[in-house]
């Protein structure tokens, strides 16, 4: 049934109890895990968009030589510390339990959903924070977002909740 288990983990929190629920899943039925970790390249670049423009004004303080290798080393930065977290968790698993590591760059959810049809899946694992109102209006959901696209099964851990 669920033969290959799509484990997208982020760096926070509620990434321990995703892979946590994963694993258990994963040892009865004889499923392979992958641990993808997405590296969010627009969330990454924003900080930096927004202190090239001061006041908005729309005039880069660096140029565009200089911001696109400030851009390459904040992703480069990023994708070390994805690795390096994915890693650790991979190290955390439990006996009899091995994982791929996939590390992409791109929108998360997007990024979550192809990575799950390349690799085969039949299901994916997420983790959601679990946001309301106004702060996913604003925030958003990449874990929706991955229900509604994915063409396989999707589990949802919600932060704060433990597995059995």
């Amino acid at each position: 049934m669920f033969t290959r288990i799509l484990v997208a983990v982020d760096s926070d929190e509620i990434a321990e109890a995703v892979v946590a629920t994963a694993a258990g899943l994963a040892q009865p039925l004889g499923a392979q895990i992958a641990l993808l970790h997405v590296v969010d390249s627009a969330a990454a670049i924003t900080p930096l968009a927004a202190a090239a423009e001061p006041a908005g004004l729309g005039v880069p303080t660096l140029g565009g030589a200089a911001n696109m290798q400030v851009t390459e080393q904040v992703l480069e930065e990023q994708q070390q510390v994805g690795e390096t977290f994915v890693e650790g968790l991979v190290d955390r698993l439990p006996a009899g339990i091995a994982a791929e590591v996939l590390l992409r760059e791109g929108a998360p959810a997007a990024t979550i959903v192809a990575a799950a049809k390349e690799w085969h899946a039949a299901l994916i694992v997420i983790g959601t924070h679990g946001r309301g109102g106004m702060e996913r209006l604003v925030v958003g959901s990449t874990a929706e977002a991955v229900l509604r696209a994915a063409a396989c099964p999707v589990l949802t851990i919600r932060a704060g909740v433990q597995p059995i």
